[in-house]
């Protein structure tokens, strides 16, 4: 799958405009992490909830560890991170996601440290 590239916004402490990008819902997001990296999410619409699903790339004994799953609800906006790059980065140090439920069309994103 070719997930939609999130760019990473850097906080300063003069203050960060917050810019987000629509969720892709066909393909998913990605985006860099270096392990100080956060996700806002902001489920913007009326049509219902929302899953955001984190994959984990890591293994314990063998077994997959279960990948992170953050439901937002209707107007909810969360702030998850940041991600430990063990856990949840790709081969590329990416953490890739995908976005599901009714809601998943309203779903905005934005990733930042």
């Amino acid at each position: 799958m070719a997930e939609t590239a999130l760019t990473v916004t850097t906080v300063g402490k003069a203050g960060t405009a917050k810019t987000t990008a629509n969720a892709d819902t066909s393909n998913g997001n990605k985006f860099a992490n270096d392990g100080k990296t956060f996700l806002y999410i902001y489920n913007n619409g009326a049509t219902g909830t929302a899953s955001v699903n984190i994959a984990t790339a890591a293994t314990v004994g063998g077994y997959a560890v279960g990948d992170q799953a953050i439901s937002v609800t209707t107007t909810q906006e969360k702030i998850a991170g940041p991600f430990d790059p063990a856990v949840f980065n790709d081969a590329d140090g990416n953490v890739t996601m995908t976005i599901t439920g009714t809601g998943a069309a309203d779903v905005d994103l934005m990733a930042f440290k």
